[in-house]
């Protein structure tokens, strides 16, 4: 882990609250130790999404101290500077991202899904569904299309333009 760690000068949290004076206690013993970085840190701390580098891994920074970090949760460019929910604990070989903090009610501006086999949206009546292979299959009770190729459309009537 020490090789993850390095010194960064990025002042983190600066609200005081509970979490800020847990986690400041369980800083104050780790700078007394001679330990370099997170290791006696435990449970979850409040940190910043510093980078991502071009090998994708998550650097966190917590209290001018950067690791690499893993996530449970998607973490993109667009987070970086964002603080996140991080545990930590000495058993995991890293800190681990459990979330962002976020304004209630945001939504964001842009909204990009992947996945490897397919992506199924469902809304009552109504599926969009997606495949790797490029295929679209639409249903519901009544559907608007436009395609830039061929277009089949199976339906109890069709009625075009």
């Amino acid at each position: 882990m020490s090789e993850i760690i390095k010194q960064n000068t990025t002042t983190l949290v600066e609200t005081e609250n509970l979490v800020d004076v847990i986690v400041r206690k369980g800083v104050e013993n780790f700078e007394s130790s001679n330990d370099t970085g997170m290791k006696n840190i435990e449970g979850h701390i409040l940190a910043v999404v510093d980078d991502i580098t071009d090998d994708n891994k998550i650097m966190i920074t917590f209290n001018e101290v950067s690791a690499e970090a893993l996530a449970i949760c998607s973490v993109t460019n667009d987070d970086i500077g964002m603080q996140c929910l991080v545990l930590v604990q000495s058993s995991l070989p890293q800190p681990i991202i459990m979330g962002l903090i976020q304004p209630a009610n945001s939504y964001p501006e842009h909204l990009e899904l992947y996945a490897e086999e397919t992506i199924t949206l469902s809304c009552g009546d109504s599926i969009i569904e997606m495949n790797k292979q490029g295929h679209i299959n639409i249903q519901g009770r009544s559907v608007n299309s436009q395609a830039y190729g061929p277009n089949r459309i199976k339906g109890a009537s069709v009625k075009i333009n």
